[in-house]
């Protein structure tokens, strides 16, 4: 496993890239190209459920492309990138994924991406965006 740093979804900027990748950060996306990533327990990325749109990897409406895992595994780490939801939307950035174990939901520990004012989940610190979602249960 390679310890690195990441820079993912490159809503950061061309020039915040160039400097990243100067200083030894590996990018995992470019706002082009979704070369290194795959679907979760799958050898491929989704051919549907996801979309690049204005730099950003975006799911669709209606979903139905599944969780996404980078390609390489990675030991340790920093990982940065800046987020987007729409209206009442619930995801997460899950890391140290075993996908020889359960759901994506269940293996792993999982930074919270929610809107807080549209979502139910907001109202509760452990489960708000930011969280480390439900820690401690």
């Amino acid at each position: 496993m390679k310890p690195l740093r990441i820079a993912l979804l490159s809503l950061l900027s061309a020039s915040a890239l160039l400097a990243a990748d100067a200083v030894g950060w590996e990018t995992l996306f470019d706002g082009t190209s979704t070369a290194k990533w795959r679907g979760y327990k799958k050898t491929d990325f989704p051919a549907k459920g996801w979309m690049i749109e204005d730099g950003a990897l975006k799911v669709e409406g209606g979903g139905g492309g599944g969780d996404l895992v980078t390609r390489d595994q990675y030991g340790s780490f920093e990982l940065l990138w800046e987020w987007k939801v729409s209206e009442g939307a619930n995801s997460g950035v899950m890391y140290h994924v075993s996908e020889g174990l359960g759901t994506s939901g269940e293996i792993g520990p999982e930074y919270q991406i929610l809107d807080d004012a549209r979502h139910g989940d907001g109202k509760n610190p452990k489960t708000s965006a930011g969280a480390l979602y439900q820690f401690p249960k």
